[in-house]
């Protein structure tokens, strides 16, 4: 099934709860180090690239998430993207 199609289903990979409505990049990269509830929507893949599911982009180029990720992107079907 395509990416479009799934979206209209209402199938998403990102969290839902209230408390996941706001992001930054600060709380971002904290929820992601801190978060265990978050675990469960992360993914990781060093050769992402951007396309129509992605929502947002954070680049941590100076202070790398978990040591070495420096980018976070938002994508519908494959939740938060480490790379």
């Amino acid at each position: 099934m395509s990416a479009y199609k799934q979206c209209n289903l209402g199938i998403i990979s990102l969290p839902t709860d209230i408390k996941y409505r706001n992001w930054s990049k600060d709380l971002t990269k904290w929820r992601i180090e801190n978060d265990a509830q978050l675990a469960q929507y992360i993914t990781y893949d060093n050769k992402y690239r951007l396309n129509k599911n992605t929502l947002a982009v954070y680049e941590f180029k100076q202070h790398p998430i978990l040591g070495k990720y420096k980018a976070v992107a938002f994508d519908l079907n494959r939740g938060i993207v480490l790379s």
